[in-house]
């Protein structure tokens, strides 16, 4: 029964298409995270588990390649930049994204 509301409640945020809701259901994630002082992705991992994790390698051109990834344009970001109303420029949010590291 746990199972199955978990699954509907999952399919209905892969569903949901406007970001607005997408942010509400993150603040109540956030506020039900701090009333139950648990961390998010607290998860256990076994030994083993975790060793065979970190003892893969990733071939990035390999993935690339399988998974038919072609590189945005300039041009094409400033479209969707354009489209989405974003104010800053791509360098200044570049520099934000990076400085979150």
């Amino acid at each position: 029964m746990l199972k199955s509301k978990k699954y509907n409640l999952i399919e209905w945020i892969i569903s949901i298409a406007d970001e607005k809701i997408i942010d509400a259901l993150q603040s109540v994630r956030d506020n039900v995270e701090l009333l139950t002082r648990k961390e998010p992705h607290n998860f256990s991992y076994t030994t083993s588990s975790y060793k065979e994790i970190k003892s893969r390698k990733v071939d990035v051109e390999k993935l690339k390649k399988k998974q038919n990834y072609h590189p945005t344009s300039p041009d094409e970001l400033s479209r969707i930049a354009k489209e989405a109303d974003i104010e800053q420029s791509i360098e200044f949010l570049l520099a934000d994204l990076k400085a979150m590291d």
